[in-house]
């Protein structure tokens, strides 16, 4: 990638089932940290605690915009993620403006919505300038079980501290 060769970008094969955990610590072994592209594609990743383990372990993942928007348990599961701070970058995974476009606002809002407009604006925007610039991803911001309304006004500092 065009970090100076601090990360790089893994795609496992479809269908891909099994444990990555010792590729990918070989991959950290030599001081590379590997970003799990679409994680939310893998069956080994469905168990509750196997991203957190290789997240642990020093992996990032980005996962698919489109995974946000239709309801199923591959939205239910990244949604978990996102709350629980294991998403670092949300991408198009757009191909070509005809047969997948690549289309973000509409899974931004869902996670503005969901997870606060700072967390938005990190998966989408930020993190990807930090890793272009070889820094790692900003920390996501703790979600809060409060609306999302009041999230976003907090994100925004629009709302005072003594206002809950």
């Amino acid at each position: 990638m065009a970090d100076r060769g601090r990360h790089v970008l893994i795609e496992f094969p479809s269908g891909f089932g099994v444990s990555a955990k010792e590729e990918l610590s070989d991959v950290i072994d030599l001081g590379v940290t590997p970003i799990l592209a679409h994680p939310e594609r893998y069956s080994c990743l469905t168990p509750p605690g196997a991203l957190e383990e290789l997240v642990a372990l020093g992996c990032l993942a980005q996962v698919n915009a489109s995974s946000f928007e239709k309801r199923s348990q591959v939205r239910s599961r990244v949604l978990a993620w996102l709350r629980s701070g294991l998403v670092h970058y949300v991408a198009s995974d757009g191909h070509s403006p005809k047969n997948r476009p690549p289309l973000l606002a509409p899974a931004f809002s869902i996670v503005a919505s969901e997870a606060g407009l700072g967390n938005a604006l990190r998966l989408f925007h930020l993190n990807g300038m930090a890793l272009a610039r070889g820094r790692p991803p900003l920390p996501p911001q703790p979600v809060s079980s409060q609306s999302w309304w009041t999230n976003l006004l907090d994100n925004l500092k629009l709302r005072s501290p003594q206002a809950s």
